[in-house]
C-alpha cells in the first residue's frame, strides 16, 4: 500500500516495470518526467529507502493484521485520538468508525490527500501489473492534485504502484470518498463525483490489452463498477 516495513510490500504479483528510457526534465513537462522515474531501478531504491521512516500496510488482510503489533495496540489512547482528530481536520470527516478504520488502515494526515488515489491503484492493479500508461494516467492526476515530490504522500503513491493496495485499504478509502462526498453542497458534490468517474475510467481505459476508443477490459471493469457502486448517495439517517 505505501511506503512500509518489507513485509508490508509483499505480493504475489510482480510489477512490470517499463522501460522509459532517458530524459531530460529541462524538455519535459513535470507529469511526463514524474511518470518516467516512477519506473526507473533509483525510484523503486527510494520506496524502499522510505519504508524505514513512514508506515503503511500491505496487499493483503493478513498482512495488515500482523502488521497490527504489540507496539503499535499499546498506544496510548491519547495518541489514538489525536491522529484520529488530525485525520478529521485534514479530510472533514467526523465519523468516529470511519476516522478508526483510516488510521488501522495506515491513513495519517500526511497521506489522507491520496484517498481517491487507492481506486485508481486498485484498477491499475487489476489485471495483475501496472502498465506503462496507467502509471502515467495516475501521476497525471497526482501532479493537478498538487501531490508534492519527496513527501509521505508521493511515497506513499510510490508504493501503490510497486504493490497492489489491499482490500481493507480499497474499501475504506471508498467509504471516505462517499462521506466526503456526502458532505459537500449538491453542485460542489456533482462536480467532485464526475471528475473522480472521470480519473477512474482514465485509467481503466489505459490497461494493456485494451483497443479501441472507450473500451474498458473485463477485470478494469468489475473493479470500475465497484467503485461506482460505492459512489450511490447515503440512504437519509432516521
Amino acid at each position: 500500500m505505501w511506503t512500509p516495513p518489507p513485509d508490508c510490500l509483499r505480493s504475489k504479483v510482480k510489477v512490470r516495470v517499463d522501460s522509459a528510457g532517458p530524459i531530460s526534465p529541462s524538455n519535459t513537462s513535470r507529469s511526463v518526467w514524474r511518470c518516467r522515474s516512477f519506473a526507473t531501478i533509483g525510484a523503486i531504491r527510494r520506496i524502499r529507502r522510505a519504508s524505514q521512516n513512514f508506515h503503511c500496510r500491505g496487499s493483503s488482510t493478513s498482512d495488515m493484521k500482523s502488521d497490527a503489533s504489540p507496539s503499535r495496540r499499546a498506544l496510548p489512547e491519547g495518541d489514538l485520538r489525536r491522529r484520529e482528530r488530525s485525520l478529521a481536520k485534514a479530510i472533514g470527516v467526523v465519523d468516529g468508525d470511519l476516522l478508526a478504520n483510516l488510521r488501522v488502515a495506515g491513513y495519517t494526515a500526511e497521506t489522507i490527500a491520496l484517498i481517491e488515489f487507492a481506486p485508481l491503484a486498485r484498477l491499475a492493479w487489476a489485471d495483475g501489473h501496472v502498465s506503462h500508461r496507467e502509471r502515467c494516467a495516475i501521476v497525471q492526476v497526482a501532479v493537478r492534485e498538487h501531490i508534492d515530490d519527496d513527501t509521505p504522500a508521493d511515497a506513499c503513491l510510490r508504493a501503490w504502484l510497486e504493490s497492489c493496495p489491499s482490500d481493507d485499504v480499497f474499501d475504506v478509502s471508498l467509504s471516505t470518498i462517499r462521506a466526503k462526498l456526502d458532505r459537500l453542497p449538491l453542485d460542489v458534490r456533482e462536480a467532485a463525483q464526475r471528475q473522480f468517474i472521470k480519473d477512474c475510467t482514465a485509467v481503466a481505459r489505459v490497461a494493456d490489452g485494451v483497443t479501441g476508443d472507450n473500451k474498458i477490459a473485463p477485470e478494469e471493469g468489475r473493479i470500475l463498477a465497484r467503485i461506482l457502486v460505492s459512489l450511490r448517495p447515503s440512504p437519509p439517517s432516521h
